[in-house]
């Protein structure tokens, strides 16, 4: 099935592994400065779920490159890859990764 949440980037989410950390690193593209961008990061911390932090510097335009904007049109952060599956917004981002990951482990949400 085909995974939907407001603000994201639309992607293939597998049903088998609903409950299992990922095999790879979750890339969050993020600035610390920003508390959206710190909720996520929290949660996937809080959640022992393997993440890679890759740092956006507002303030040189980081988020405004072609690449960053290829992940996400808004421009804003958070953003996370997560193998085929793009998401921003973090309220989407954390309901994608409950949804995903936390399923019958207990994980905060």
């Amino acid at each position: 099935p085909t995974f939907l949440a407001m603000g994201g980037v639309i992607g293939k989410r597998g049903g088998s592994s609903a409950s299992r950390p990922p095999s790879q690193p979750i890339q969050l593209w993020i600035a610390r400065i920003s508390a959206p961008s710190r909720a996520v990061w929290l949660y996937l911390a809080q959640n022992n779920l393997p993440y890679e932090i890759k740092e956006v510097d507002l303030m040189s335009g980081g988020n405004k490159t072609e690449e960053y904007t290829k992940m996400n049109p808004h421009q804003k952060v958070p953003t996370i890859q997560d193998g085929s599956v793009t998401l921003y917004e973090s309220p989407a981002i954390i309901r994608y990764l409950a949804q995903r990951y936390c399923q019958g482990r207990g994980c905060g949400g």
